[in-house]
């Protein structure tokens, strides 16, 4: 292993969002929900080709996820893409996720709005291309951030890891317009950029 921990992002970087993705997040189960649900059936949730080969090869302990959204979401779609054995379960950050974390830890109120206004609010702080989940990353892994890497589809992501002083890796061709990509014009450099789908390319960097 080139590093001593691998973080992921999951839209567009574990799975392709442009093949057959539901259009809006409500169409996501929940939970509950998932008792008894054949997910080989939920075809629009298929991870790349490769990925779980490649996910399989870093040890476990090591590897985590990194993603912007609601905290059940996120975790909806690790179950979904049948990928959660790869992770460890403390090594999983999402904004949604911290923001409900901060909320309760009393960090900051929200006016005594709606529970999940404040979620939205407190977002602000905690998601990508804000460095506090990555930051907060390194502080459960104990890894110093040059021993790290992160691997996203987002300028986002690659944006929060360099302000952590994360190595990164952008993966390309995941959005309909890359055109205005900070990453693509060159204003934020990730360590490599790799094509969707290019797991030969993601593990020559990783192992």
């Amino acid at each position: 292993m080139k590093y001593e921990v691998v973080f992921w992002d999951i839209d567009g970087t574990l799975y392709d969002p442009l093949i057959n993705c539901p259009k809006w997040e409500e169409e996501l189960p929940e939970k509950s929900d998932l008792d008894g649900i054949n997910i080989s059936h939920l075809k629009f949730w298929m991870p790349y080709p490769g990925i779980k080969e490649l996910l399989k090869k870093i040890p476990q302990n090591i590897q985590g996820i990194i993603s912007n959204g609601y905290d059940l979401n996120q975790k909806n779609k690790i179950l979904l893409l049948g990928v959660e054995d790869y992770f460890n379960p403390k090594l999983i950050f999402t904004s949604g996720g911290e923001a409900e974390r901060l909320l309760s830890s009393g960090y900051r109120k929200i006016n005594g709005k709606k529970h999940i206004w404040a979620i939205d609010n407190m977002m602000g702080v905690t998601q990508k291309p804000e460095e506090y989940m990555f930051k907060r990353a390194l502080q459960i892994s104990g890894i110093k951030a040059e021993n790290a890497i992160m691997i996203g589809n987002s300028w986002t992501d690659i944006c929060g890891a360099q302000k952590a002083g994360m190595n990164s890796i952008y993966i390309s061709g995941t959005e309909k317009n890359e055109e205005a990509n900070p990453v693509l014009d060159g204003k934020i450099i990730p360590k490599a950029i790799v094509r969707k789908g290019d797991m030969p390319a993601l593990e020559r960097l990783l192992l």
